[in-house]
C-alpha cells in the first residue's frame, strides 16, 4: 500500500516519534527525508543507528521516563511487549517502547507494537485514562507465533478499556503483507468485538487508507 499522504505533502513538523529499529517502523529513506527539519525521539540505545548515518537531532528516553517537548508538552516512554531487530545479530540490543504526549488537559497514547499485557491497565491508571490512543490491530495470526508481539482486534478492544481510552484508532494494519490474515480482517474482526462487548463503534475508528478525522 502506497504512503497516505507521502513525505512530500506533510505539513510543518517539530517531533519524530520512532518506537523500535523494525524496518517497518524505522525506515532511513524516510528518517533522511525528515532529517535536519525535526527533532527524533527514541527509545534507548537507538541513537547509536542515528549517530552512525549523521541523522539528527536526536534523543532518547527509557521506559517510564519523561521529559518535556515544550513547557506545556510533557513526553513519557512506556513499556511494550514486543522487541527489536535489524540484522541477524542484534537481537533486542535497543529498547522498544510506547509514548504518550500530555498537557494540562489532554493525552495521547501510541502503542508502538506490542502484545497484549497488564501494562495497558498500569498506563490507564497512571495517566487517569487517554483522550486518544493510537492502537494495532494487525498482523496477529498464526496465534501461536504472534500473540507475544501483536495485538489481535479483539486484544486491541481490551487495550481499549485497560487504558480508559475515550477514543482509539486502529494503526497497523493493511499496508504490509507481514501475516497469515487477509489484509482486510482486522477492521471487520474489530467491529465485531466492538459488536460483542457493546461498545460504541465511533469510540474505535479504522480508517480508510488515506482517510483523515478531526479529533
Amino acid at each position: 500500500m502506497p504512503p497516505a499522504p507521502n513525505i512530500g505533502n506533510l505539513p510543518p513538523i517539530d517531533f519524530v516519534l520512532i518506537s523500535h529499529s523494525h524496518y517497518d517502523h524505522l525506515d532511513l529513506p524516510s528518517i533522511r527525508a525528515l532529517s535536519g527539519n525535526v527533532e527524533f525521539w527514541m527509545p534507548t540505545g537507538l541513537s547509536k543507528w542515528f549517530a552512525k548515518r549523521k541523522l539528527g537531532p536526536y534523543r532518547e528516553l527509557g521506559w517510564w521516563e519523561s521529559t518535556y517537548l515544550t513547557d506545556k508538552l510533557a513526553l513519557h516512554c512506556l513499556p511494550a511487549q514486543h522487541g527489536s531487530r535489524r540484522q541477524l545479530f542484534d537481537r533486542d540490543r535497543t529498547l522498544w517502547c510506547g509514548w504518550m504526549l500530555k498537557s494540562a488537559t489532554r493525552s495521547i497514547y501510541f502503542a508502538g507494537d506490542t502484545g497484549y499485557s497488564a501494562t495497558f491497565c498500569e498506563i490507564g491508571e497512571k495517566f487517569g485514562g487517554v483522550d486518544l490512543a493510537m492502537l494495532p490491530i494487525g498482523a496477529y495470526r498464526p496465534r501461536w507465533l504472534m500473540q507475544p508481539m501483536h495485538l489481535s482486534p479483539e486484544e486491541a478492544v481490551q487495550a481499549h478499556v485497560d487504558l480508559g481510552s475515550r477514543l482509539s484508532i486502529a494503526c497497523h494494519w493493511g499496508t504490509f503483507r507481514m501475516a497469515d490474515e487477509p489484509l482486510g480482517e482486522p477492521p471487520v474482526l474489530l467491529r465485531q468485538e466492538l459488536t460483542r462487548r457493546h461498545i460504541d463503534a465511533t469510540q474505535f475508528r479504522a480508517l480508510n487508507i488515506g482517510e483523515s478525522v478531526e479529533i
